[in-house]
């Protein structure tokens, strides 16, 4: 994901101009990828804290992270812009806000549980055997 950041960042009028030669096509999308550029970083989190949750056998809190970030994006989006009269680029701040918070959200809850898990090992270091089936 760093990697497509700087690629991303480096190269946008390039990537944009794949799809349309239009210039003011190339301008918004060139602000976009600038933009969301610094949330590909986060999302990868995501991703991570995901697949960690579950192999705990815990699906639940990624459930509940995309709640946090939809519910906040959808609540900030039909708000700040509307009020503030701000233009399209404020959908892809505040996406990127919202990304972020549920980045917060999952990664605190990860190291929790991963807290948790730890400590039970430092209890019981020795694992049940399994007894075949």
């Amino acid at each position: 994901m760093v990697g497509c950041s700087v690629i991303c960042l480096l190269y946008p009028q390039t990537l944009i101009s794949i799809f349309s030669n239009n210039s003011e096509v190339i301008q918004f999308g060139e602000i976009y990828l600038r933009i969301f550029a610094i949330g590909f970083v986060m999302v990868g989190t995501i991703m991570v804290a995901s697949s960690a949750f579950q192999g705990l056998g815990k699906t639940y809190p990624s459930l509940v992270g995309a709640v946090v970030d939809n519910a906040l994006f959808a609540g900030l989006v039909f708000t700040l812009p509307v009020y503030f009269s701000w233009g399209i680029q404020s959908v892809w701040w505040i996406k990127l806000a919202t990304a972020a918070a549920e980045t917060v959200v999952v990664a605190l809850w990860l190291r929790h549980e991963l807290t948790n898990v730890r400590s039970s090992f430092a209890i019981n270091p020795r694992p049940a055997k399994l007894q075949p089936v």
